[in-house]
């Protein structure tokens, strides 16, 4: 890395960003990040082995975007977390072979750059789901916050082109699907409550029978995909 590569987060998305980076703190305290010309993202899965998630915060997510290239760093997200949280209205970020630097003009703080050992991560790019929908986040947090007092697992299921969460004999309507087909999973709520903090974001659910349940949400330039593993009926 010859060249100190420099981006600016503006207040908008500085709020987001900080959720993103929370919830991936969910699953890994340390993390590589990656950085291109187009994002930088980070790629990982948590030690049960039960959520994979891939965040990306596009070029177009920050105010300014200059000399990023293709390279990696590793870093305590604890540590850098607690700095950023310092930062309510911008912030400029530089990153090097020695870490990442966070600066306005008043304070400046660095995380150093450290050693991650490369994670082996399933390979699901050619798993294809039979059926996706859009949903709204917010509402549906909230319906599984709700289950989350009287079981630990929720089923989602379409039926008759309509999309329902299901507690035992409990449903809540959350979308409209294209398909009569039944298609059930069922989900931890522990694992769909650490996407949280992500409730504002732009949901689509992503389902099969017994599959992987894949949500990928947007938010002004942020993505941040997760697959998380299905519970067995009866568990």
């Amino acid at each position: 890395m010859n060249r100190n590569m420099y981006i600016k987060v503006d207040k908008k998305t500085l709020k987001e960003l900080k959720n993103a980076l929370k919830t991936v703190f969910e699953f890994q305290d340390e993390i590589q990040i990656n950085t291109t010309n187009n994002y930088i993202g980070i790629t990982g899965i948590d030690k049960a082995q039960i959520c994979l998630y891939d965040f990306k915060a596009l070029k177009e997510a920050f105010s300014e975007w200059h000399d990023i290239k293709n390279d990696k760093i590793g870093i305590n997200l604890k540590e850098f977390l607690v700095f950023l949280n310092n930062f309510r209205d911008s912030v400029n970020i530089t990153i090097s072979e020695d870490g990442i630097t966070l600066y306005d003009g008043i304070q400046k703080y660095i995380t150093k750059n450290i050693e991650i050992e490369e994670q082996q991560l399933p390979d699901i790019k050619n798993l294809t789901w039979p059926l996706k929908a859009k949903i709204d986040f917010k509402e549906f947090l909230k319906y599984v916050n709700t289950f989350s007092n009287v079981a630990e697992a929720v089923a989602i299921e379409n039926r008759d082109r309509k999309l329902y969460l299901k507690c035992g004999d409990s449903e809540v309507l959350i979308g409209e699907t294209y398909s009569q087909e039944k298609i059930r999973t069922l989900a931890s709520i522990e694992y769909l409550l650490k996407l949280k903090r992500l409730k504002d974001f732009e949901a689509e659910v992503y389902i099969g029978n017994d599959y992987p349940i894949k949500f990928v949400l947007r938010n002004s330039g942020l993505k941040f995909a997760v697959v998380i593993a299905p519970r067995i009926e009866g568990d």
